[in-house]
């Protein structure tokens, strides 16, 4: 087991499994499960519900408490309660935290955290945090703080993707505005139909993580094929089904979001380069859910950066200069064909690695 470091000196391990989504006697069972094969970092949060299930697990794994990493995350309605802490504590039936955090940055989150540093201090927290907070965004109020953030929980993967799509769109908006703000207008509004169709298939997929990790922690590959496997087919019959829909009523739903008739006209042609890669943008956050699950999540962030900037710039700049405005729009659709190769090709490099230590673990 790999360990990293924290500011205040305290080993974090780098690999562990979460417990989001888990009902309690699933999330019992699979901490259990995790901590037998040798997981030791266990993450859950006031809102997953299950952290007297968590406690549970631990307690059954019958490891001594120090050799558990234990995360977990206070709730935005809760940072003004001054016991929250304590509460969780006894949730978790535990005396100390390992890293606790704020879950968001929502509500007064300065008090939260200086409920956190209370508890740091007292020694019942061995470590703080912050949880999605947008990366280059921290309040300088954080500056005032008496103890500093031991972890800022970003989502590796997430936050390369957030910061290259950021500096792509900059680009790419760029390049439109010289076909006129009317196609500018309609970029935009027949993107929400693709990330409407994005935006629910990323939700399957990752609401599939809890599962495959708690397969993959069991050595139960083939329930972790299984469900990888469903999972492809489901979301390709319902990308292609969203993508149909969207194509028919097309004008309908641009008519939601604008009322200008020429900006619909543009945005009629443009929301089909949108919704194009609906049958297989599943398979795409399938390769990622798998990555991350199962401990590769340098793979995951290089997939996430190849979509979002390795392979969409180079597409984008060379399509613009062989089609111009068409290519422009179906920049994305093309880059995301190669992102998914690219996903498809590193997780079945990564299964073939999975797959063989479970043969040498067998013949040992």
């Amino acid at each position: 087991m790999e360990y990293v470091t924290l500011n205040n000196g305290v080993k974090m391990p780098m690999a562990g499994i979460g417990t989001f989504l888990l009902q309690p006697d699933d999330a019992e069972a699979s901490v259990l499960a995790a901590l037998k094969s040798g997981y030791k970092l266990i993450d859950t949060a006031n809102a997953y519900m299950n952290e007297k299930a968590v406690g549970r697990g631990m307690k059954r794994s019958g490891l001594a408490r120090e050799e558990i990493f234990l995360e977990t995350k206070l709730w935005p309605s809760f940072y003004e309660q001054k016991n929250v802490v304590d509460k969780t504590l006894k949730r978790l039936n535990t005396d100390y935290i390992d890293l606790l955090l704020l879950h968001q940055p929502a509500g007064n989150y300065i008090a939260g955290y200086r409920l956190m540093e209370k508890a740091y201090k007292e020694g019942k927290v061995r470590a703080i945090g912050l949880s999605k907070q947008p990366a280059f965004s921290l309040h300088p109020k954080y500056l005032t703080l008496n103890v500093l953030p031991s972890i800022l929980s970003l989502g590796m993967p997430l936050a390369c993707s957030t910061l290259l799509m950021s500096v792509s769109n900059v680009i790419s908006n760029n390049m439109m505005i010289e076909y006129g703000t009317v196609a500018l207008a309609a970029q935009g509004v027949a993107g929400k139909a693709g990330m409407l169709l994005s935006v629910l298939l990323m939700g399957i997929c990752m609401g599939l993580q809890p599962a495959i990790s708690f397969n993959h922690a069991r050595g139960n590959r083939e329930r972790v094929g299984q469900i990888i496997r469903s999972t492809a087919i489901f979301t390709a019959l319902l990308g292609s089904v969203i993508s149909l829909l969207c194509f028919l009523f097309r004008q309908q739903i641009l008519a939601l979001f604008i009322d200008n008739s020429e900006v619909i006209a543009y945005g009629s042609v443009m929301i089909f380069a949108s919704i194009v890669i609906g049958p297989f943008y599943g398979i795409y956050q399938l390769c990622q859910t798998f990555l991350q699950a199962t401990g590769k999540a340098s793979y995951a962030t290089l997939v996430a950066l190849m979509d979002k900037g390795i392979f969409y710039l180079p597409v984008l700049l060379l399509m613009h200069q062989l089609f111009g405005m068409c290519g422009i729009v179906f920049s994305s659709a093309v880059t995301l064909l190669f992102s998914i190769a690219a996903g498809v090709f590193l997780s079945l490099r990564w299964n073939r690695r999975l797959t063989q230590d479970v043969a040498l673990r067998g013949e040992g």
